[in-house]
């Protein structure tokens, strides 16, 4: 048996034993040192490569000008489809941003009145302050709920009287205005046909006395219908029902009357349900935190009209609490 430590010989004679231990020769030790050192050495000279690869490794940039080099020459030979592209999309965006209509809003504030709705509930004992704060917290919420009811709305709707929406085309742009200074518009909007409430109309000026009158003006040319109509008359055909009037100055100037014969009028009757729909979507309303007054906000494209339908909307509010204090206090009067 030979394995890397004492040899170990056994031999069997009849029946005695002979047992020989070999050791392994005796190495001095600068022979141990002197074979040793080469291999120290290598080792050394292993490690020394491996830091001088691992230094060399940080040194070098994730990418290089070699790896870019493609890429550079790509550019270089396409450089003006790039800048046509870029030419192109800075044209589309000014194009839509021109067509956009600005929106703007309008603020007004409420104070709701903090006194009690109830001549009952004055003549009850306070329980503290909490209580009564609670009170009025669940009052200015109701309050929000009713600024922004239908009824309160339409209230505000019929007292403004306003159904028809006014716009200049251009070339580019359809520009919303608060009116026509050639011309005015009166518009029964009950008279109108479900088909025809918030369609556009295109009006053109022909003469003094007569003007083009454009149904359906937006749809392909197939779904649109011509009327002409005389000025001061009513026009009840095609399902609309509206009156087209010229400026009496503008009708005596020639020099005005050849301008708005070269303008091009839009407009839009809406239903009062329409109206109160628009105004409803538009209208947000607020409380300021641990306060009883309201924040009442309205987005229009014209900043007049939603000052208008604010302050409206305001005076109906307070006719409708002076009204609901009145019948509460007939209620009480009945109930004592």
């Amino acid at each position: 048996v030979v394995y890397p430590g004492p040899v170990v010989l056994i031999a069997a004679k009849s029946v005695a034993c002979r047992i020989t231990i070999l050791r392994p020769p005796q190495v001095s030790a600068n022979e141990r040192k002197t074979k040793e050192q080469p291999k120290k050495t290598e080792l050394f000279h292993i490690r020394l490569a491996l830091r001088c690869k691992m230094a060399k490794n940080s040194q070098t940039p994730l990418v290089s000008f070699e790896d870019l080099r493609p890429y550079v020459k790509l550019v270089g030979k396409n450089w003006w489809l790039l800048v046509g592209l870029a030419i192109a999309g800075y044209a589309g965006g000014r194009l839509v941003t021109h067509q956009m209509v600005d929106v703007h809003k309008a603020t007004a504030e409420i104070l709701v009145n903090q006194e009690s709705s109830s001549s009952i509930e004055s003549m009850l004992p306070s329980r503290g302050v909490s209580r009564n704060f609670g009170y009025y917290n669940d009052e200015v919420q109701n309050q929000l709920r009713v600024l922004r009811s239908y009824d309160l709305v339409g209230r505000a709707i019929d007292k403004i009287a306003d159904h028809v929406d006014y716009h200049l085309v251009g070339r580019i742009k359809e520009m919303p205005v608060q009116g026509f200074s050639a011309i005015s518009v009166e518009a029964n909007a009950e008279g109108f046909a479900p088909s025809m409430a918030g369609r556009a109309m295109d009006l053109f000026v022909l003469d003094a006395q007569r003007c083009r009158i454009v149904l359906n003006a937006t749809d392909s040319e197939d779904d649109q219908t011509e009327l002409e109509a005389r000025f001061g008359e009513r026009v009840t055909e095609g399902g609309i029902d509206l009156v087209v009037r010229l400026d009496e100055e503008v009708a005596r100037d020639a020099a005005r009357l050849e301008a708005a014969a070269k303008q091009h009028f839009r407009i839009r009757v809406k239903t009062r349900a329409m109206r109160i729909g628009q105004y409803r979507g538009a209208l947000q309303t607020t409380n300021v935190e641990r306060t009883s007054v309201i924040t009442m906000t309205c987005s229009d494209v014209l900043p007049d009209r939603a000052k208008r339908f604010l302050d409206t909307l305001a005076a109906t509010y307070i006719d409708y609490t002076a009204e609901a204090r009145l019948a509460t206090n007939v209620q009480t009067e009945k109930f004592i």
